[in-house]
């Protein structure tokens, strides 16, 4: 069986859950299905082959696309990426980013991580909106076979297209991640370099309005007036919506409380973790939510919103909170605050691990 990966979407910049989930689950089933030649179709501006691991059933091919153009991409990479397939007589094409791009020789298998625009369409511009949701509709017709990466995510999609295959291949941590260095001494050199204090809650996302960074930091006007100060550190990425959480930040006069770094490595992200008091993830919508898995393997205290998808990953009713009123935020915050470090999530850890979704990947690959 011949598999091609699109891996045109992928660039060399900062590390992203994409990246590692791209790096874990394909390093793993290359590796694993060794009677099967995978092509891994690569953009013209980035190198996504280093973050394959080298097997003798794995070919990298260059397409001459560019990651960063999504028009370029698809028009182009219509006639590009059908011509590269059927030179090499693949027989599953498979990608993970819109507007689809459809095999004809063969069976197309699509990933979709999350319908956000079809959930909040409030949040994005009216061009935005209109050409996201159809070819998202497009895209759940035309497929073959889905890809999504939780239950939850499956529930949703068959919600929206009831008539669509939909296969669960979930995420797990990054190998990188999982064999960090979070010594006390490595961890205070991290603390040193980026001047963190001692003691801070964390949180780690994109600046963007599903991970609700605004009612985390109404939150954090709560605690102050109750002389509850903690810092708060958040670890994310910047994006059109980063100007409104600056200057709300500003007109509160939380500069000297809240703290963001952007673009740091899996070694430095696991020693942010491994030093904070509290992990918060206030998100109001996630696909997944990786960073659960991050805290939980740190084996710090950790509190989350009350949805759908962080039930299915988190058991227990203490952990969770109502992400749209900031006062239960803070109020959790306040109740785990001093909590000792926490253990007994291995079950969870060995649940998502990318030797399991791998062979279910496989499993898929081999009845589609």
């Amino acid at each position: 069986m011949n598999i091609a990966i699109n891996a045109c979407h992928y660039n060399d910049q900062e590390p992203s859950g994409a990246r590692n989930r791209f790096a874990g689950l394909y390093s793993t089933v290359i590796r694993k299905a060794t009677d099967t030649q995978f092509f891994v179709l690569e953009p013209k501006d980035s190198k996504p082959n280093e973050l394959i691991i080298p097997q003798k059933n794995v070919q990298f091919i260059k397409t001459g696309l560019l990651s960063n153009s999504v028009i370029q991409r698809h028009l182009l990479g219509k006639l590009t990426i059908n011509q590269i397939l059927q030179k090499n007589q693949v027989h599953i094409f498979d990608t993970s980013y819109l507007p689809l791009l459809k095999y004809n020789k063969g069976k197309t298998l699509l990933t979709i991580h999350d319908l956000r625009y079809v959930h909040f369409p409030e949040w994005y511009s009216l061009p935005r909106r209109w050409f996201s949701q159809r070819i998202t509709t497009n895209a759940l017709k035309e497929a073959d076979a889905i890809i999504t990466v939780s239950q939850t995510m499956k529930n949703e999609i068959l919600k929206f297209s009831a008539k669509a295959r939909v296969e669960v291949v979930g995420n797990a941590l990054s190998p990188e991640f999982l064999n960090c260095n979070t010594s006390v001494e490595k961890v205070q050199k991290i603390k040193m370099k980026y001047n963190l204090p001692q003691e801070y809650l964390l949180t780690v996302g994109h600046i963007e309005k599903r991970k609700n960074y605004l009612n985390l930091l109404k939150a954090m006007l709560i605690l102050k007036k109750r002389n509850i100060n903690i810092p708060l550190v958040a670890v994310g990425k910047r994006s059109d919506d980063t100007t409104q959480v600056n200057n709300f930040i500003k007109n509160n006069k939380l500069m000297n409380d809240v703290r963001f770094f952007y673009g740091l490595t899996e070694s430095e992200l696991a020693c942010f973790y491994k030093g904070a008091n509290l992990f918060v993830f206030p998100s109001i919508y996630e696909g997944f939510g990786m960073p659960l898995l991050e805290a939980m393997h740190s084996t710090i205290p950790f509190i989350c919103s009350d949805i759908p998808v962080f039930r299915e990953i988190v058991t227990g009713d203490s952990n969770f909170f109502n992400p749209y009123k900031p006062e239960e935020i803070a109020k959790s915050i306040e109740k785990n605050i001093k909590r000792n470090l926490l253990t007994g999530f291995n079950d969870v850890l060995e649940k998502y691990s990318w030797e399991k979704w791998a062979e279910k990947y496989i499993s898929i690959m081999k009845v589609l």
